[in-house]
């Protein structure tokens, strides 16, 4: 276990989480496994730090400023929860090769930062 990769993984991913909204699947999941650790452990430990340590206090500090939108907010965690259950289902179950897994991954990471950089730069 390379420790200090683990907490740059944390600060920058806990950082931009503060900054932009983005910090679990964009930035902790590569940071965890150019750390060392296996695709299911990296998994398992971004879903466990975006439950509290990374949503709730910029969350909170957005919902002082006004700036939570209640409805949509709701709408999406209702589709979020449904989706997240079929994935990790698919997932440790190990439904879906390691492999296809990567390149989802990748794919996904690339793709949203084509249109985030020609839709919005």
């Amino acid at each position: 276990m390379n420790v200090f990769g683990l907490l740059t993984a944390g600060g920058v991913s806990g950082l931009l989480m503060g900054l932009i909204g983005i910090g679990g699947g964009a930035v902790l999941m590569p940071l965890l496994l150019m750390s060392g650790l296996s695709l299911y452990n990296a998994i398992c430990v971004v879903l466990f730090i975006q439950v509290v340590p990374q949503t709730l206090p910029a969350l909170w500090i957005y919902y002082k400023k006004d700036e939570f939108p209640y409805k949509e907010s709701f709408v999406v965690l209702v589709s979020a929860v449904i989706g997240t259950t079929i994935g990790a289902y698919l997932t440790v179950n190990k439904m879906v090769p390691v492999a296809a897994l990567y390149k989802l991954m990748s794919v996904m990471l690339v793709g949203f930062g084509v249109y985030v950089w020609y839709a919005y730069v």
